[in-house]
């Protein structure tokens, strides 16, 4: 999805989660990295995890991720306008290998 040289920088992969659209990117020692901003309409993913994957584009993530949403957050559970959407940090975290 992205140049794989803006990946090789990074040491995080950022991601808000809207109510229709998820912005992701690739963050490096001096803040996100520019040629790695995406903006995907929500509506075009089954979960959050298949966007995320699909950013990825099958490279390895990077050892952080911090994801923002908009909905309210229980425990371990986020929940978003909606529903497939949500998703529990312990589900995330094994998919990302954290």
């Amino acid at each position: 999805m992205q140049d794989a040289g803006g990946q090789d920088r990074a040491i995080g992969l950022v991601a808000d989660v809207g109510g229709t659209n998820t912005r992701m990117a690739f963050v490096g020692r001096d803040g996100v990295i520019a040629d790695t901003v995406v903006k995907c309409p929500n509506a075009n993913f089954g979960s959050f995890l298949d966007l995320a994957t699909h950013y990825l584009d099958g490279r390895t993530p990077p050892p952080h991720v911090v994801i923002a949403v908009a909905g309210p957050v229980a425990g371990d559970r986020a929940r978003l306008t909606r529903p497939e959407l949500g998703f529990r940090c312990g589900c995330s975290c094994c998919r990302f290998r954290c």
